[in-house]
């Protein structure tokens, strides 16, 4: 049985200093987490093309995944709000959802 890669989606809020904290990340390249710290918030990136994604593309490819994980970070409305959104949109695709929360 083939399984179709899973979409893990971090729904990260930029801030004002963020990309100076970016100087300290031990792997990666230096000039895409530039890029990817100065996204407006609320922009999702596919980072194999380092593109914007729309959410109705985003969900239309999650749904064709086995597995989907959502992060975010624990004290922010914001970005569970935005999570409520997706899981939204995967469910009016019609596939059946399990929903884990920690």
């Amino acid at each position: 049985m083939q399984h179709s890669l899973a979409w893990i989606v971090v729904v990260v809020t930029a801030t004002v200093g963020f990309a100076g904290e970016l100087d300290v990340l031990p792997l990666g390249d230096t000039d895409r987490a530039y890029a990817l710290g100065a996204a407006p918030p609320g922009t999702v990136i596919d980072t194999a093309t380092g593109d914007a994604v729309e959410l109705d593309a985003m969900v239309a490819r999650m749904a064709e995944a086995d597995v989907v994980i959502l992060g975010e970070e624990h004290t922010h409305i914001g970005q569970k709000l935005r999570q409520a959104q997706i899981l939204e949109a995967l469910a009016a695709t019609g596939r059946p959802l399990m929903l884990g929360m920690e």
